[in-house]
This record gives C-alpha cells, sequence and structure tokens, in this order.
C-alpha cells in the first residue's frame, strides 16, 4: 500500500477520535469532578446517578470511538466498553459493544482490498496461516474475533484473502464479537456495582478464549494432515 494512503486514512481516524475524546471528556467532566470531591455515601449515590444519566448522544459517540479503535490496531477496545457497561448497564452497553466492534470490523473487511491496507507479506503471520489454513475456516475466523490476544485486523485481512461473502463475513463478525462485546460490558456494569464476584467469572472468561487459541491450532493441524502428500 502507498504509505501516503496509509498515513492519510490514519491521521483522519486519530483526528475523528481526538474529537469524539474532547466531546466525551466534556459530557463526563460534571461525573469527574464530583468523583474528585467525593465524600460521603450520599454523594456517591448522586454520582452513580449521574454516571447512568448520559443518553443517546454520549452513547453514539462511544459506537464511534469502538468502531475507530477496533479498526486502527493497538487501540484499547477493553478500556471503552468497560466504561460503555459502567455508564450504560450490561443489556444497553453489550449492545453498543456489539455494534461499535461489527462497524470497526466491516469498515476494515471494506477498505483493506480497496486500498490495500495491509502488505502482502502478512500473508505469511501466524494468525493468518492458522485461520486461512484450518479445516474449517469460517469457524476459525469467528473464534479469531472471540480471542483478544488476535490482532482484528489480522482476522479480517484474512477473511479479505478467504473472499468471505459480505452477508457470511456480517454473521461470522456478529458471533464472534458477542462474548468479550458482553464481558466487557458486564465487567463495568460489575465495577459501577461494587461485585467482586464478576470479576471472578471475566477471569475464567478470559481462560476460555485462551482454550479457543488451541482449538484454532488444532483445527489448523487436523487440515493439514488430510491433505495429500505433496510428490516431487
Amino acid at each position: 500500500m502507498n504509505k501516503k494512503i496509509k498515513y492519510f486514512f490514519l491521521t483522519i481516524g486519530l483526528v475523528i477520535i481526538a474529537l469524539i475524546v474532547y466531546q466525551l471528556v466534556q459530557n463526563f467532566l460534571p461525573d469527574i469532578q464530583a468523583f474528585i470531591k467525593l465524600e460521603n455515601a450520599k454523594e456517591k449515590a448522586l454520582l452513580m446517578k449521574s454516571v447512568r444519566s448520559h443518553g443517546f448522544s454520549t452513547g453514539i459517540l462511544l459506537v464511534l470511538l469502538l468502531c475507530l479503535f477496533s479498526a486502527i490496531p493497538g487501540f484499547p477496545v477493553a478500556v471503552i466498553g468497560v466504561l460503555v457497561g459502567l455508564c450504560y448497564g450490561p443489556l444497553i452497553g453489550s449492545m453498543i459493544n456489539i455494534l461499535g466492534n461489527i462497524l470497526g470490523n466491516s469498515l476494515v473487511f471494506y477498505l483493506i482490498p480497496k486500498f490495500k491496507l495491509i502488505d502482502k507479506s502478512k500473508a505469511s503471520n501466524h494468525w493468518v496461516k492458522i485461520i486461512s489454513e484450518a479445516k474449517h475456516p469460517y469457524l476459525s475466523l469467528t473464534f479469531g474475533y472471540m480471542i483478544p490476544m488476535i490482532p482484528t485486523i489480522l482476522v479480517n485481512y484474512t477473511a479479505s484473502l478467504l473472499k468471505i461473502p459480505w452477508r457470511d463475513f456480517i454473521k461470522i463478525t456478529v458471533i464472534g464479537v458477542l462474548p468479550t462485546s458482553i464481558i466487557y460490558a458486564f465487567g463495568g456494569d460489575a465495577l459501577f456495582k461494587g461485585h467482586t464476584k464478576t470479576s471472578l467469572v471475566l477471569i475464567a472468561s478470559v481462560l476460555v478464549f485462551t482454550l479457543l487459541i488451541v482449538l484454532i491450532e488444532r483445527d489448523k493441524r487436523q487440515a493439514e494432515r488430510k491433505q495429500p502428500p505433496k510428490t516431487s
């Protein structure tokens, strides 16, 4: 990809992120100030009520921020996902997280073939090879979106390499982002309510995602064993 185009998209993304973050800080400034001055239970109750009072416009900003964070590698999607759960609760928070993640991955999936966002050398990347060479690539792509340790841009790139149809891509993405989106929302809600048991559940969920990595690699090995031996 032309580096100028790459930096153009990156710059535009960062500028939009900066504008959204600035507006969110303005929206949450009263909550931040109240938290700093927090002294008693009554003020804490008022703060909790204020945090949960953010409406539609703030929700849209968080959706857009999640979209951009999931599209640009290295950004802390989990932090925003937890913030969403803290502000909107587990149900609405999960919906916001799911929508933001779907939009972000769809944006990257659309742009990759149009502008060659990723160098062809990434085709030999460990995760790209594991997912693309798996016995069940659709299943591996779904697992790829579920596992926080795998960069989603590589999963999107693999989906592009496999020429996944848009209808199938949306299904894969929806199922793939569901678990972490819900976990982040419930995690934020747990922080809001001061629950510790939920934190243990979240830790257990991370272990489950780690096991998914093992399943992906096992699926790839099974596919390799079924391939006919190469003839010289």
